[in-house]
């Protein structure tokens, strides 16, 4: 599942760097003063053709954008959603009476909560299908008879229910770590959702300027790195003698950590592009091949170079890690000055124009492509309608349309990869910066080793090599 998201392909530590911006005193390119001026009369190929907003003005005023799009077999609930995004007028109105407002809130926290967080692609489907109940009730039952027999425990037994019927998308989770009530989809909707301002890092380069950043990570991760992780599944699995594959013993935050990160290596840019031969080895680990590019790609970070992520979904880590379900986002690994850090950066919106936007990110079609079959034209269309009425109703209720999340999680520059709390942060800078004071970036690849009292068979020495983790959860 996931959100809109911004891909693009130069960035800088982890984040996008900035487009070229469009000039103050013209802050609206004429495409987009066309479209909105254009109204209910605007053609939907000019809609396809936009590139993403790069203003303030551009990307509020794109909420606006109203095509007439007509659907080639439309269902009473297709027919729902045309007349609200044919109308903007009743979100406007709803959201200025107090039982309206409640009833187009909890409406709209109900659209995403049935398309998965999408944002678009939501029918008839999600709300009810005899075929599918039968199948999630057969599948449930036979869960049921191996619970009873005793073939699974209680806790196989809740695991696999979960995963029996399509999540219902809240964007946030409860985690080990995180005792707050921080929910991005009610901060997205009207500013309630309890985020934090993101008051200590800031992105070396920041696409979506406009927007105001948030930290989910707060003060909250460093106070409870010592509790167990039991949802993430990063202290990996392992195989007994059977060859039966199960879970490793769970772990806390802080023992887990350099899982974390060694996960987000391995699917940067640079990294993540091997083949799956060079990873896999015929016996279930990691080929020398890709030992050996850990290894190279961790001395080249302690180096200087920056890692760039794939934008790719990461729900292991933003869900674990920052207890929120972005879908899409930017994880990358930088350093500052000798200290290395991974990044976790997005912009949680429902933008619907653009290479950046909805439909060509998510739902991969455009307004402005003719040759459509008339169920991809229509998946289409339903999607960009219902991304512009999550739009306008974060407007409406007073959510402002989207905003941004950054952190940053230091470690240290050796093979153990700790985690460093951002209290201590200024002062391991120091102490790097002096102890390769004089080195230069290119040439600084021999990491300090300070962390001796770890057991070295914790690690296979020399390597970065860890048990096979469930990536791409």
């Amino acid at each position: 599942m996931g959100l809109k998201k911004n891909y693009f392909k130069h960035l800088e530590h982890g984040v996008n760097t900035p487009t070229k911006q469009t000039d103050s005193r013209n802050p609206m390119n004429q495409d987009y003063k066309d479209a909105i001026a254009a109204g209910r009369n605007v053609d939907p190929r000019l809609v396809g053709r936009l590139g993403d907003p790069k203003t303030a003005e551009e990307y509020y005023g794109s909420f606006d954008i109203n095509p007439n799009l007509e659907l080639s077999e439309p269902s009473y609930l297709d027919k729902g959603v045309k007349f609200l995004y044919d109308n903007p007028i009743i979100g406007k109105i709803a959201s200025k009476l107090p039982i309206a407002r409640t009833l187009y809130k909890k409406g709209t926290e109900y659209m995403m909560n049935k398309s998965g967080g999408m944002g678009g692609g939501f029918t008839d489907r999600e709300l009810y299908n005899p075929e599918d109940e039968a199948a999630y009730k057969e599948e449930e039952n036979a869960l049921k008879k191996d619970l009873d027999a005793g073939t699974i425990t209680e806790d196989e037994y809740n695991k696999e229910m979960s995963y029996i019927r399509p999540e219902a998308y809240t964007g946030s989770d409860q985690v080990g770590w995180k005792d707050s009530d921080q929910n991005i989809v009610k901060h997205y909707l009207d500013g309630s959702g309890n985020l934090k301002r993101q008051n200590r890092y800031s992105p070396k380069s920041d696409d979506y300027f406009w927007q105001d950043t948030y930290s989910l990570k707060g003060d909250e991760f460093d106070k409870n790195l010592d509790r167990i992780d039991d949802t993430s599944g990063y202290q990996g699995i392992t195989e007994d003698k059977h060859g039966n594959v199960k879970d490793k013993p769970l772990q806390t935050y802080r023992e887990n950590f350099p899982n974390v990160v060694e996960q987000v290596m391995a699917n940067t840019e640079d990294v993540g592009m091997l083949h799956p031969d060079d990873i896999i080895d015929s016996e279930s680990g990691y080929t020398d091949k890709y030992n050996k590019t850990i290894n190279n790609s961790f001395s080249d970070l302690f180096g200087g170079k920056t890692f760039f992520g794939t934008g790719a979904e990461n729900a292991q880590l933003t869900r674990s890690y920052l207890g929120a379900d972005l879908g899409g986002m930017r994880a990358g690994l930088g350093a500052d000055g000798k200290l290395p850090y991974m990044s976790v950066w997005d912009s949680y919106d429902f933008q619907a124009h653009g290479d950046a936007g909805w439909n060509k990110k998510w739902a991969h079609t455009s307004l402005d492509e003719t040759n459509l079959h008339p169920s991809d034209a229509d998946s289409g269309k339903r999607d960009y309608m219902q991304a512009q009425l999550l739009n306008r109703a974060s407007r409406d209720l007073g959510g402002k349309g989207g905003f941004k999340i950054y952190d940053r999680f230091y470690f240290h520059p050796d093979k153990y990869k700790d985690y460093i709390k951002d209290d201590d942060v200024e002062f391991m800078k120091e102490f790097y910066n002096i102890a390769h004071a004089g080195d230069e970036q290119s040439q600084w690849t021999q990491p300090v080793e300070i962390n001796v009292s770890k057991k070295e068979e914790e690690k296979t020495p020399g390597t970065t090599k860890f048990e096979t983790l469930k990536i791409g959860q």
